[in-house]
């Protein structure tokens, strides 16, 4: 498998291996030793105008136990750098296993040319390794004047060997410090082809030596919305204000405390985003350029980002919501309906029928069974219908009562079964609109549910918000800012212009967010913050909340290839392990406030009572219906009975009477 890249090609002097140093013992010693922090597996050979037979022995290393090995001729390697578009290699799955070695003893213009070309494609960063050889005993003057602006940095792996055997590593601590620091690796006995440690400077892990900067000076950058925030970094006022960042910056102050560095921090009003060119403003394009050492808010961890910023394991809990209360369950659904499930409106249903049923021809037979005279003293002249036989039963059902007055034993026993059932279903009933009108909804649970909510919904006017809005592209997510929080302002396209709409501050979004009907995008410790301060005791329940963003939390961030990314990844540990990391949320971000056991008492409104006004509104317009269509079917018979008589003269004689009205106006008149 090919373990390198032709364009990674850098020198290894062959010159040291007729020397004092037999390179081959040293190789196989710093494997076995983990001189540095992972195996190498693959040589860059720079031949330095040698021989290429003086490459045999190591090929023959090459053949036992490591990878290829390649030779390139200086001016090869330096011309194909300048040459290439970025001079910066890109990094491959198998960086890491690259030795670099170089002769110092080659010529001046020789080191110098190839130094500076692997400076500029950043080979003396991480993950690269190097092996630098020499026969001078003052290497460490030879060094600094080699390599001290070069960017080799705490998390370089640079080692050189002179022939005494003395074995040291060289790094800088910032891009400020011109001061070359050199530690005592180890020695290499000759005799005994063997290689010996040296102390606390000979730990296999470079952050344990390297972790004190002595001072450097990092420089970062804080996103600050809001100029005052500035001035209450750290004395947790405004705590909902710019969260992120206060809660961020302490642990900033206690990174630079732990690597012995000085920090400088500069303002930006944005995270970054991608623009049209291609290129990052904000935080994230000074990381990408390199102009500061880490970020000092924290960002979301998204796809674009990927690549141009390092993410370290420290997140800040800052979840951005649609904060609000729940909702009376009148205004989404008819509370009329709801006491009771379908099996037991079915049940009722059958019930009123069954009553119906029986009641009907008691209250036929009861009739039959009176007199003449009886029913003409009781002003019940004819039968009863079967509407006079619902107009009771639906009278006893509603407790409501009826005209009826039943008189025979059959008549009275199903009336009073009618009452007494009557009188449980109302009693259920009753009691399940109660309870009902003090509940609310629970119908509201996702992106979907919100949007076909009767809720206003809005979002807090930030930076990101702004720009997430604006990015999704899945048709929910885009009919909620488009058709919710835009109201339809700008064009259909991806990326709507919303210059209008639902965006307000926070403190008159949590505001609306309290007299209800009201769906506010917020950071949640900064809205809950609010809540607890203005919120009465019983205004602090029912809150509910539904993500939309769909996003990590916000992560510390790096520049890609940073050379403090261990000091980041240890100090993130330590915040962690010590709690630090979890004072700072505690005390900047607010809980949800809990509900007490006081409820406030709904009173009852135009909304709870809508459905029984729709009843009302119903049944007047279909008794209307009915009544028209009574006239129209009255006058229709009138025009036919008329039709039918025959005419004398011009006159129409009158049909007589029925017997039955007949006998209805002679009782009228003598009344």
């Amino acid at each position: 498998m090919q373990k390198f890249l032709p364009l990674l090609l850098c020198a290894a002097g062959v010159s040291s291996l007729g020397g004092k140093i037999d390179l081959v013992d040293f190789l196989r010693s710093a494997l076995d030793a983990r001189l540095y922090s992972s195996r190498f597996s693959a040589l860059q050979i720079f031949t330095c105008g040698r021989a290429k037979n003086e490459l045999q022995p190591l090929r023959g290393l090459a053949t036992s136990f490591l990878g290829p090995i390649r030779s390139i001729g200086v001016d090869v390697f330096v011309n194909r750098s300048s040459r290439a578009k970025d001079r910066e290699h890109r990094l491959t799955s198998e960086s890491h296993r690259l030795l670099f070695i170089l002769d110092l003893d080659c010529s001046e213009d020789t080191i110098e040319r190839l130094v500076e070309a692997a400076d500029a494609g950043r080979l003396f960063s991480t993950p690269y390794k190097w092996l630098l050889i020499s026969q001078n005993e003052n290497v460490s003057s030879q060094l600094g004047r080699l390599l001290a602006s070069r960017d080799i940095y705490p998390s370089s792996e640079v080692v050189a060997v002179v022939s005494s055997g003395r074995v040291v590593s060289v790094y800088r601590t910032s891009k400020e410090s011109r001061e070359l620091l050199i530690e005592d690796r180890a020695h290499w006995d000759r005799g005994g082809r063997a290689l010996s440690l040296s102390g606390s400077s000979g730990d296999l892990v470079a952050w344990r030596r390297r972790k004190n900067l002595r001072g450097a000076a990092l420089k970062s950058s804080l996103v600050i919305t809001n100029g005052d925030t500035i001035n209450h970094l750290t004395d947790y006022q405004d705590k909902h204000i710019d969260t992120i960042t206060k809660s961020n910056y302490p642990w900033a102050l206690l990174f630079v405390q732990m690597f012995n560095a000085t920090a400088s921090f500069d303002r930006v009003g944005t995270w970054g985003y991608l623009s049209a060119n291609g290129s990052w403003g904000g935080m994230i394009g000074q990381l990408q350029r390199g102009e500061i050492d880490f970020g000092g808010t924290g960002t979301f961890l998204v796809g674009q980002r990927i690549g141009v910023v390092q993410y370290i394991s420290l997140t800040t809990t800052s979840h951005s919501r649609f904060v609000f209360r729940r909702p009376p369950l009148s205004s989404i659904s008819n509370l009329f309906r709801l006491p009771f499930g379908r099996s037991v409106w079915l049940g009722a249903l059958g019930l009123l029928l069954l009553l119906a049923g029986l009641l009907y021809p008691a209250m036929r037979l009861e009739w039959l069974s009176t007199g003449r005279d009886k029913r003409e003293s009781l002003n019940e002249p004819n039968p009863p219908s079967l509407s006079d036989d619902l107009i009771v039963v639906l009278g006893a059902v509603s407790q409501q009562g009826s005209w009826y007055e039943p008189r025979s034993m059959p008549t009275r026993l199903i009336y009073l079964m009618a009452l007494l059932a009557a009188l449980n279903l109302y009693a259920a009933y009753a009691a399940n609109i109660v309870a009902l009108l003090q509940s609310t909804t629970a119908s509201i649970n996702d992106l979907r549910d919100l949007l076909d909510s009767p809720l206003t919904l809005a979002v807090h006017d930030t930076v990101f918000n702004r720009h997430y809005f604006g990015s999704f592209k899945d048709p929910v997510r885009r009919s909620v800012y488009e058709d919710r929080i835009c109201s339809g302002s700008g064009s259909g396209s991806s990326k709507i212009k919303c210059n209008g709409g639902n965006w307000y501050g926070i403190e008159e979004g949590i505001e609306r967010v309290r007299r209800g009907q009201f769906a506010f995008h917020v950071v949640l410790g900064a809205a809950y913050k609010i809540v607890q301060e203005t919120y009465a005791e019983d205004e602090k329940c029912d809150f509910h909340e539904i993500d939309y963003l769909n996003q990590f939390d916000p992560h510390f961030v790096i520049p890609v290839r940073s050379p403090y990314l261990e000091h980041f990844r240890v100090g993130a540990l330590k915040l962690h392990e010590t709690g630090l990391r979890g004072r700072e949320l505690d005390r900047l971000y607010a809980k949800r406030p809990s509900c007490g056991s006081s409820r406030r008492f709904l009173s009852v409104g135009l909304t709870e009572c809508y459905g029984a006004f729709y009843l009302l509104v119903y049944g007047a317009a279909l008794a209307l219906g009915l009544l028209c269509l009574e006239i129209a079917v009255d006058q229709v018979r009138s025009r036919r009975r008329l039709r039918r008589q025959p005419t004398n003269s011009g006159i129409v004689r009158a049909s007589p009477l029925p017997k039955q009205e007949q006998q209805q106006q002679q009782q009228q008149q003598q009344w």
